[in-house]
């Protein structure tokens, strides 16, 4: 695999990984915080939510370590291998599981309704009300018997998993250290006789007809009305959808694992496979574990109202869930099955929101979206920096620093202002801490900016001493700087400038909100006219003073040279996309820092809540801006794009120097003109 398709591969299955494991580790937590959801069904989606998140946090690092990385015994890549082979098993058996589940939840009731009126004499004689209840599918599948299953499941995926290391695998030598690749180690044909046809087809084969039975019983009862001794038509319906939804999970699965299999297939009989349809087919495979808990989200309404009870459990933004009074379920008389589904069916309705609590649940959404595009946007340029050797000078070294610091904003910042801004009951340092973490990477940004207009200013003025004084160390010693500065300016706070402790006390619980730790005449004196104002004032005058030198020497085209002309066009293109960066840096930071000082010089005046979350979303947002400026206002940076295109995405052939060079040197005739 070329060294750009290997980059993009890891960086998708690192997204792939922390989506499966986040996504499933949410059905583990709604399944267990509902009460509700603890049904042999949904023993069984845990089941392969837990099988999921091993996808996540176990095979696909591992899948990626075996992709020829490292070096090691045999023994040790067979087991890493034998591995991933035990969670794909494990995740088949759950499904296995959740399909016959369905299929008793639909066939018990049928045969208890056929043998009603055999049983009805002797029911009445015995006063045995309760027939269904002991008899039925609440009666027959117990939560225990689940349970069983499930442990089941995973010891025969263990075993089916581990098979190679018992002799099916492709030993050379006992003792061999080799290359860790999967094929190296495990057979072709284990993989297509053994695991494909032998424990993938006839499993899936098995459900789908289990699940082909399910709809036409559930249709034919619902068309015909069969079935009244138990009430079936709602509970049918029920049943119809929640079978659908599990349907369409093994839909899924088939979907992103066959293709690999069949490709395994047609290697083995002879026929070549490219290798990018290889690593795509890993791929679909592995996003499967993803997809799952987006399934239940939309599919099933128990699990998605399930999904707001632990977030709010999390998240405690005062949405209460709660039963409302006057919808206990009326069990006297009620037969075992509408006792089944007054349990499936009574959720916790959840009261209507307050406009402002609206507010606080439409804030983290959008502050999730600017942090996934703000991660996903900067690792690209950095990526994109690291490919094209081209663009490895002294400006890029400050503008890959000021990506990880938008990075750090999406991964880091955003998340832990959420966390502050939903007021969680914290100690007081503690929740100073957080707060100066936030503080940090603005300025690491703001002296990011300030070191590229530097850079561009050197750029201009000693265009012949250049390269000699502005070098690669120098570069990378002063983004080093810009980062310790940004440290040191963030934590001031810490040493004492910061709100009183209430109570003299620093071990006791405060409500952690920004400004319950951090002085306003901070943020103000210190954070806003000391650290914002004088670098974006310095930063304008320097663009400014750059522009007038470049369009000086641009109107001097009777004694410019030709080379001196093409090289301040370029200049000035890339000082116009680097103040675009700076404008709007400026457009998005300067309103929450203005709101800042008014509420500080005007405390009677009352800032709308709406407004402050404009703000601090213009402030984030900023970060997932920068990478979209340099796609379409860098030639050099929107070049390499498309080559990673090309190469990864569309395999064309490429040329090995596609990116157009940086500015040549300036004659000496040039120099002159200076």
């Amino acid at each position: 695999m070329a060294d750009c398709g290997a980059e993009v591969y890891t960086v998708l299955e690192v997204v792939i990984a922390v989506t499966c494991c986040l996504g499933n580790v949410l059905v583990i937590w709604a399944v267990w915080i509902c009460g509700a959801l603890r049904q042999p069904t949904f023993c069984f989606i845990v089941s392969l939510a837990v099988a999921d998140f091993l996808v996540g946090a176990v095979a696909i690092p591992l899948a990626v370590l075996v992709d020829g990385r490292v070096q090691m015994p045999f023994y040790g890549c067979l087991f890493i291998s034998c591995m991933v082979i035990m969670l794909t098993q494990a995740s088949v058996h759950s499904l296995l599981a959740i399909a016959v589940d369905r299929y008793l939840r639909v066939y018990i009731p049928l045969s208890l309704a056929d043998n009603t009126a055999t049983h009805q004499v002797a029911t009445t004689t015995c006063g045995r009300l309760g027939f269904e209840s002991r008899s039925g599918y609440k009666g027959r599948v117990k939560l225990w018997h689940s349970w069983a299953i499930v442990a089941a499941c995973w010891v025969t995926a263990a075993g089916l998993g581990f098979t190679p290391m018992f002799g099916w695998n492709n030993r050379d030598s006992v003792n061999s250290t080799i290359t860790c690749e999967f094929l190296k180690v495990i057979p072709m044909s284990y993989m297509v006789y053994f695991n494909f046809f032998g424990c993938l087809l006839p499993p899936m084969i098995i459900m789908s007809v289990l699940y082909c039975y399910i709809f036409c019983t559930i249709a034919q009862q619902l068309r015909g009305g069969v079935g009244r001794a138990v009430k079936s038509s709602a509970y049918y319906m029920k049943e119809q959808k929640l079978a659908g939804s599990l349907a369409l999970v093994l839909a899924l699965f088939a979907a992103c694992w066959l293709p690999l299999h069949i490709m395994n297939t047609v290697k083995l009989f002879g026929s070549e496979v490219s290798h990018i349809a290889f690593y795509i087919g890993i791929l679909f495979s592995h996003a499967n574990s993803a997809v799952n808990p987006v399934v239940y989200a939309f599919k099933i309404p128990k699990i998605k109202k399930a999904y707001k009870m632990a977030l709010t459990k999390l998240l405690p933004l005062n949405i209460l869930i709660r039963i409302p009074q006057g919808k206990e379920i009326e069990r006297s008389g009620a037969s075992e099955e509408q006792e089944v589904m007054a349990n499936m069916t009574a959720m916790p309705d959840s009261p209507a929101m307050e406009p402002w609590e609206r507010v606080d649940t439409m804030y983290i959404s959008i502050e999730g979206t600017i942090a996934l595009a703000s991660v996903m946007g900067n690792v690209l340029v950095i990526v994109v920096v690291s490919i094209n050797r081209a663009l490895r000078d002294a400006t890029f070294c400050f503008i890959v620093s000021l990506a990880l610091a938008d990075i750090t904003v999406g991964a880091l910042v955003i998340p832990l202002a959420v966390v502050i801004s939903l007021g969680l009951k914290t100690q007081f340092y503690t929740c100073l801490f957080l707060s100066c973490v936030l503080l940090m990477i603005t300025q690491c940004s703001i002296l990011s900016l300030l070191a590229i207009a530097i850079d561009r200013y050197l750029r201009i003025r000693i265009p012949t001493r250049y390269s000699i004084t502005v070098t690669q160390r120098r570069a990378r010693v002063a983004a080093a700087m810009c980062w310790l500065s940004a440290f040191v300016t963030g934590l001031v706070p810490m040493f004492g400038w910061h709100q009183s402790l209430q109570g003299n006390s620093s071990t006791a619980l405060i409500q952690c909100q920004f400004t319950s730790v951090i002085r306003m005449d901070y943020m103000v004196y210190f954070n806003f006219f000391g650290w914002v104002v004088i670098p974006l004032t310095i930063m304008t005058g320097l663009y400014f003073e750059i522009f007038r030198v470049i369009r000086r020497q641009l109107n001097r085209r009777a004694e410019a040279t030709s080379d001196s002309s093409k090289y301040y066009r370029k200049e000035l293109k890339l000082a116009k996309s680097l103040a675009l960066v700076l404008f709007l840096f400026a457009l998005c930071w300067l309103p929450i820092h203005i709101m800042n000082c008014i509420s500080y010089f005007c405390p009677d005046c009352l800032l709308p809540k709406s407004a402050i979350y404009v703000g601090i979303f213009m402030s984030h947002i900023n970060s997932a801006l920068n990478p979209l400026v340099y796609a379409f206002r860098i030639q050099r940076f929107r070049a390499t794009l498309v080559q990673i295109a090309q190469r990864c995405v569309l395999c064309k052939a490429h040329d090995p120097s596609p990116c157009p060079p940086g500015p040549p040197p300036i004659p000496e005739k040039a120099i002159g003109n200076l």
